[in-house]
Parts: structure tokens; C-alpha cells; sequence
């Protein structure tokens, strides 16, 4: 089916298992989802390409980091 099909009130179910599944996935971990994925997308990358630095997800709560291009 397409989501284009279902009512108001399927669309916002289906958002909530699907933040409740991310969630057990470990891909996001706060309400940040958008954060979440990009850091999670990003040390994805690293991790799985040959050559990158391996990266680890910083701690929730922390501030102020800076990203640097070399």
C-alpha cells in the first residue's frame, strides 16, 4: 500500500513505530532525529571505508564540537 493511501491517523502510527524502531536500533538516541541520523550516517561511512578513521558516536549532551577538514 501506498502511504499516500492511508489516513492522517495511520501516517502518524507509522511515525511513531518507525521513531520507536530507529530508537531500538540504536540509530537515533534522542529527539534529535535529524542529528542522530546524520551522525549516525556519518560514522557509518568512516567505519566502512577503508583508509577513514573509525568514529564513535559522541556522548548525548555534548556540546560545541567542531568539524574540521584536513
Amino acid at each position: 500500500m501506498e502511504i499516500e493511501q492511508l489516513s492522517t491517523k495511520e501516517v502518524i502510527k507509522l511515525y511513531s513505530a518507525s521513531i520507536k524502531e530507529l530508537k531500538r536500533r540504536k540509530i537515533i538516541r534522542t529527539n534529535n532525529v535529524i542529528g542522530d541520523m546524520g551522525e549516525y550516517l556519518a560514522i557509518a561511512h568512516y567505519n566502512n571505508t577503508p583508509g577513514l578513521p573509525n568514529l564513535a558516536p559522541a556522548p548525548v549532551g555534548t556540546e560545541n564540537i567542531e568539524w574540521f577538514c584536513r
